[in-house]
């Protein structure tokens, strides 16, 4: 029996620190987490901690628009696709296609990333897990956007209005400022 040395509370810091980078931009700790990340890449033997670690890895990837990073976490969590990631006893973590179509936009592969976030809102809503859906419906958005051809400014905006909905019912504030940020700046 091998001794995982990396204690379950060390590793969720490496995904805590960039999930709260995502809700609220701040990636003054980014440095730490990805030392933490490392470090349970190195030592641990427990798949879900390694799980925790890409995860964490991609969400910073995608926030420091990572290219390079954002390709080889891709293809270490693509068997992770239709899942929730990290798992714990506090609540579900992300939709793994989430993820995969976040690091797919960073990409540049936008047919990808909505493929992705297509298979997310499915899983979200089969599931029952509404604030993941409503982050995944924010991100889509968002993906729909950039895309920019002529059919996309409705459907972004008729996601981001589902998302706005959900994260109102919930209080989600912080998805609320952002989707209402965004729903600005796609009427100018």
């Amino acid at each position: 029996t091998q001794y995982n040395a990396i204690p379950g509370w060390y590793a969720v810091a490496g995904v805590t620190i960039p999930m709260v980078g995502k809700i609220t931009g701040n990636t003054e700790h980014f440095n730490f987490a990805k030392e933490v990340a490392q470090n349970v890449l190195n030592s641990s033997v427990v798949p879900g901690f390694v799980v925790a670690a890409y995860v964490g890895q991609a969400l910073m990837a995608v926030q420091l628009n990572e290219v390079d990073n954002a390709k080889d976490l891709y293809t270490k969590l693509e068997g992770t696709a239709g899942t929730i990631a990290p798992t714990s006893p506090n609540g579900p973590g992300l939709a793994t296609y989430r993820i995969l179509g976040l690091l797919a936009q960073t990409l540049g592969d936008l047919t990808t990333a909505i493929e992705n976030f297509d298979k997310a809102v499915e899983f979200c809503r089969e599931g029952g897990f509404l604030p993941e859906l409503a982050w995944t419906l924010s991100d889509y958005a968002d993906a729909v956007g950039n895309r920019n051809q002529p059919q996309d400014t409705g459907r972004s905006s008729a996601l981001f209005e589902e998302s706005l909905e959900i994260a109102s019912r919930l209080e989600m504030r912080p998805l609320m400022q952002h989707v209402l940020s965004r729903r600005e700046i796609l009427k100018a």
